[in-house]
């Protein structure tokens, strides 16, 4: 299993395609096997948990935030994206789609969010709002956010303790 999870962490590194795994790693089709699997049942979801609040407790913070800052980018896609997926953000004239991140102060990640450029980032905050509340407990307090987010936001963290 511990070679399955080399093979895991080689291809997210690297970014290989699957098929390429170098030979001394297990074949393609048992490494995609158990990673579609853990996707499935939400094991590479407790994993990620479980590291950001040992990285936490290592940097002597509370293992959940109490504050978490949000923040969008529109990024281009590459060719032959299929184009309901994606938009065109006229603020920054982008062509692709929006990512949305919410991290703690430690930079780690709690929550993320891919949509349409074209999509505001009030619906993004929204979404990560919501994620933050599922994922990192009721601990969260406060959120950091730009100017680009809105009322909207404000009130929705509110209605979430936020």
């Amino acid at each position: 299993m511990r070679e399955i999870v080399n093979a895991i962490l080689y291809q997210g590194r690297t970014g290989c395609q699957w098929a390429y795994l170098p030979h001394d790693l297990p074949q393609k089709s048992a490494t995609y096997y158990y990673f579609a699997a853990w996707w499935d049942d939400g094991t590479d979801q407790v994993i990620h948990e479980l590291l950001r609040c040992q990285v936490r407790e290592r940097a002597r913070r509370l293992e959940d935030p109490t504050l978490v800052v949000l923040d969008t980018q529109s990024v281009h896609v590459a060719a032959g994206v299929f184009a309901a997926t994606s938009g065109h953000d006229p603020a920054k004239r982008v062509p692709g789609r929006k990512r949305g991140l919410a991290v703690d102060v430690l930079g780690l990640v709690i929550a993320v969010v891919v949509l349409a450029a074209n999509t505001h980032d009030n619906a993004a905050a929204i979404i990560l709002l919501d994620q933050v509340a599922e994922h990192a407990g009721k601990t969260v307090r406060k959120a950091l956010v730009d100017q680009g987010f809105k009322n909207q936001v404000v009130v929705h963290g509110v209605g979430l303790g936020i």
